[in-house]
């Protein structure tokens, strides 16, 4: 079964709780638009506090400032990237 960003196998499907948005397909699980945090709302607002951001803010702020990131790259080394830049 599908919901979101999960996946889960149930023992059967009387197992799978009801009203909690699972599917079983992922195609047809519509995912969430991701908030707008304050931080990633805007490069220009000046300088950000690089380690309170969480690693997906810090992902979305690489893309948008242009840094190329490596899949493999963990949380100094993409804040590092965004230093450079």
């Amino acid at each position: 079964m599908y919901r979101e960003n999960e996946a889960q196998i149930f023992e059967s499907p009387d197992h799978v709780p009801p009203n909690e948005g699972w599917v079983d397909s992922p195609a047809l699980v519509t995912p969430r638009e991701k908030p707008v945090t304050e931080a990633t709302n805007s490069l220009a607002a000046g300088p950000l506090d690089l380690a309170a951001l969480s690693l997906d803010d810090l992902k979305e702020i690489a893309s948008k400032a242009g840094v190329k990131i490596d899949g493999r790259w963990g949380r100094a080394r993409i804040e590092q990237a965004l230093k450079e830049a």
